[in-house]
C-alpha cells in the first residue's frame, strides 16, 4: 500500500512540490531484500511513459526512488 506523507499530506505543498509516497505492508527478512525491491520497483516504474527520469538509491539510510514525470515535469 502507497501512503502519502510531507507536504501534499499536510495541505502545505506548492505547485511545484516533490510527492512523498511510503510503501507500507511488505514483509522483508532482510535489508538487502528492501534494496533488491526498491531497485526492482524503480526498473519498472522507468518503463512507464509518464516517467521521464527515475533514480533508484536503495542504498541510503531510507531507500528512495527520485522520479520526475513528464506529466508535471517536478520530481
Amino acid at each position: 500500500m502507497a501512503v502519502v506523507y510531507g507536504s501534499m499530506a499536510t495541505g502545505f505543498a506548492f505547485e511545484e512540490s516533490d510527492l512523498d509516497l511510503s510503501l507500507q505492508g511488505m514483509k522483508l527478512d532482510n535489508r538487502g531484500e528492501l534494496d533488491a525491491r526498491i531497485e526492482s520497483l524503480g526498473k519498472a516504474l522507468s518503463s512507464c511513459k509518464m516517467v521521464t527520469q527515475c533514480q533508484p538509491i536503495a542504498t541510503a539510510r531510507v531507500p528512495i526512488i527520485k522520479l520526475v514525470s513528464n506529466e508535471t515535469n517536478s520530481e
